[in-house]
């Protein structure tokens, strides 16, 4: 009877060490697998990714913006100095050929409002003896451009100094048409002048 109960113990101690074995061994076999798996893998599951702020968008368009109305204003600026300089040329030049014939020569250029141009050309040249310093015959003629409007003058007079060259008299008669309304105007004109003033009496028609 007590070598039956010894070999029962042993009997059951062996089938308890060797499910604890077998329990054991398996364990070692999945803590090897779960170990073989690479650490990047681990990892990137709980990587944080930061979200692309829009700071840094709004500023360079802000910045862009800045240059680009810079840079327009340039522009600008270049492009008044560039027809500045060509209306001055363009002036000197047109004033440079007429005083080849005729002595006195008037040209100008301005813009008014809304940039919209006049310009006004006027040329007055001696009619009789230029050594005559007492009687003087004289032609004048103006075209002048605004508004889209072509004003056209032709003149002729008469001056004549007195009293030791004191006092000038004049008399003069204008003709002007305007472009392309087809205006028309006459005149009639008296003056008198000295250093002290003048007077002028100009009729309309």
């Amino acid at each position: 009877m007590f070598f039956k109960n010894c070999l029962f113990f042993l009997i059951f101690f062996s089938g308890i060490s060797g499910a604890y074995e077998v329990d054991l061994i398996n364990s070692n076999d999945l803590f090897k697998y779960d170990s073989a798996i690479p650490e990047f893998d681990t990892t990137y599951s709980t990587e944080k990714t930061t979200p692309i702020s829009t700071d840094g968008l709004n500023q360079s368009n802000q910045l862009f913006n800045s240059v680009k109305s810079l840079l327009a204003e340039n522009s600008q600026g270049l492009e008044a100095k560039i027809k500045s300089k060509l209306t001055s040329q363009g002036v000197g030049v047109t004033k440079s050929f007429l005083e080849k014939y005729f002595p006195t020569v008037e040209v100008s250029y301005t813009t008014g409002l809304y940039n919209k141009p006049t310009t006004g050309v006027l040329v007055l040249a001696p009619l009789s003896d230029i050594n005559d310093i007492k009687n003087t015959i004289f032609t004048q003629l103006s075209a002048f451009y605004r508004d889209n409007r072509t004003t056209v003058n032709i003149g002729i007079g008469y001056r004549r100094l007195e009293f030791d060259n004191k006092l000038l008299l004049g008399a003069n008669l204008f003709y002007d048409h305007e472009f392309p309304y087809d205006h028309q105007r006459t005149s009639i004109g008296l003056e008198a002048r000295t250093s002290v003033g003048e007077v002028n009496f100009n009729q309309y028609w």
